[in-house]
């Protein structure tokens, strides 16, 4: 059996913290882990993994169908413009996806390949999901 990891990274939200708030960053986290919950739970589960960073594990997803969550994800978090002092700020996300079985690959492995999708996702513009390889 093949699972699918998503790893997402909120890309500007270091940017946004500096520009506007350290504050800003609160109410986008819960926001973004809210939406992940929302759209993962069905199917799989999620996580925020450290700072802007996020994960989510999709058991028995074929790739198709992670792709299509990853773009929904990628969607509503550019179409969700969050305000802060009445000034409207756009949020971009990047993903990387792994196919993994639990037989053949261990946790450091799955993940350290989905953060390379991820950085491959951010240099191709944000708002992008990649598939990456074990």
């Amino acid at each position: 059996p093949t699972d699918r990891l998503l790893f997402i990274d909120i890309a500007c939200l270091g940017q946004l913290n500096d520009a506007v708030d350290c504050a800003f960053g609160h109410p986008v986290l819960a926001w973004f882990g809210q939406l992940g919950r929302q759209t993962v739970l069905p199917l799989g589960r999620a996580a925020h993994l450290r700072s802007d960073e996020f994960a989510a594990i999709l058991p028995t997803v074929g790739q198709a169908h992670a792709l299509m969550i990853g773009e929904q994800l990628c969607q509503q978090a550019h179409d969700w413009q969050p305000q802060w002092q009445g000034e409207k700020h756009w949020i971009s996300i990047s993903i990387g996806v792994v196919a993994w079985d639990a037989r053949l690959h261990d946790g450091p492995s799955i993940l350290r390949a989905a953060d390379m999708a991820c950085y491959q996702a951010k240099r191709k513009g944000k708002a992008q999901v990649v598939v990456g390889m074990l």
